[in-house]
């Protein structure tokens, strides 16, 4: 039942990414992956890091024909004081391909800590990864054929949380991708009290006139 409901669900991650154009398809999934998922491109390399934190499943499956609250609990208790973490670096070529890069120093930093991924974790976390790795290449063709997943531990004091205010960063291959938190897609809007615009709701202050935004009550 897991690995069904998983197809399904990197079926709409992926669709609502490439199609983003649709503003009626989930918008919630839609905004929430865009969060998600850093790129950074240079010359012809190109990497990516995709986080799935648990509320992404709460989010993909609420919608699902074939979702569920207990589903929902299954997975999130899986990774239960987990970090999940899906990592591309790879140079894009016009005639030889896609050429993967090594994934070398990787390191998850977060609230003073820096953290190496887990050489080893439960077998329910890794059915699911070998559930996952075979859709990532189905829809995304050699691109998916190159991604590496990683687990970093997640039970620390202060651990990451994608609706807390924190920052935390995935470096690796001389670069660094920043999350900072909570995620815009998951917490509403800010008022501008000078001229009542409204704000991405993760921000303190109004980038305009340096006012602390207000909640939208």
């Amino acid at each position: 039942m897991i690995k069904k409901t998983i197809v399904l669900t990197f079926f709409c991650f992926y669709t609502l990414f490439s199609f983003s154009q649709d503003k009626n398809q989930n918008p919630d999934l839609m905004t929430l992956v865009k969060d998600l998922i850093k790129t950074e491109k240079t010359g012809q390399n190109m990497k990516q890091v995709w986080w799935l934190p648990n509320i992404y499943w709460e989010v993909a499956l609420k919608d699902s024909p074939l979702g569920s609250q207990g589903l929902i609990d299954e997975i999130n208790s899986i990774f239960k004081d987990y970090s999940l973490f899906v990592i591309l670096d790879a140079e894009l070529t016009a005639f030889s391909g896609i050429n993967k890069n090594e994934i070398s120093n990787l390191e998850l930093k977060v609230n003073g800590k820096t953290l190496k991924p887990l050489e080893s974790y439960s077998d329910d976390i890794q059915g699911m990864i070998n559930a996952l790795r075979p859709m990532f290449s189905k829809m995304l063709g050699e691109v998916g054929e190159n991604i590496e997943f990683f687990v970093f531990d997640n039970s620390f004091e202060n651990a990451i949380s994608p609706l807390k205010e924190s920052q935390f960063s995935l470096n690796f291959n001389d670069s660094n991708f920043e999350y900072n938190l909570p995620l815009s897609s998951l917490v509403s809007e800010k008022i501008c009290p000078v001229d009542n615009k409204r704000h991405n709701g993760s921000w303190k202050y109004c980038p305009f006139h340096g006012e602390t935004l207000m909640q939208d009550n």
